[in-house]
């Protein structure tokens, strides 16, 4: 007897979710007002700022390897 092996799910199943969510956080800044989602707002909001600064620390440490913060 031959086995054959599970096929895959489909490629186009992942790309569905990855839309829905990136989607889904694309619409949060709109609708979280109409739901007086006003700490998630904020809360998500010095999120952005914090993993801002942080891809900025990375990139400075990984293409120069010397960060001046003075």
């Amino acid at each position: 007897m031959l086995s054959v092996p599970a096929k895959n799910a489909s490629p186009w199943r992942a790309r569905a979710g990855i839309a829905a969510l990136l989607l889904a956080l694309a619409l949060f800044p709109l609708l979280a007002p109409l739901f007086d989602l006003d700490y998630y707002t904020g809360f998500v909001r010095r999120l952005m700022i914090v993993a801002l600064a942080a891809a900025s620390l990375n990139f400075l440490m990984g293409r120069v390897g010397l960060v001046a913060l003075g």
